[in-house]
């Protein structure tokens, strides 16, 4: 019996179709350009509300992601990427 002990959290998803590929593998955690560059958690508030204007325009297997309210931190430089779960 195999059993789960981790969740992978896939980086660099730059296309729909990689997404795509990602669902289809039973990955459902994202992130990556597809979504937004890295930014800063005081920018948070802000990129919420331009995500939610401009949702309406993405292709539907993007609209069909919500962003976990959790930070990746990147390397040791402090800076973190939103992380997409696709539902």
């Amino acid at each position: 019996m195999i059993v789960s002990i981790a969740e992978v959290i896939a980086e660099g998803v730059e296309h729909v179709d990689q997404l795509d590929f990602l669902w289809e593998q039973q990955c459902r955690q994202v992130q990556g350009y597809l979504f937004s560059p890295p930014i800063l958690p005081e920018q948070l508030p802000l990129h919420f509300h331009e995500i939610q204007k401009r949702s309406i325009f993405l292709p539907q297997s993007c609209r069909d992601v919500t962003l976990l309210v959790t930070w990746l931190l990147l390397h040791t430089n402090g800076k973190g990427a939103p992380i997409w779960r696709k539902k």
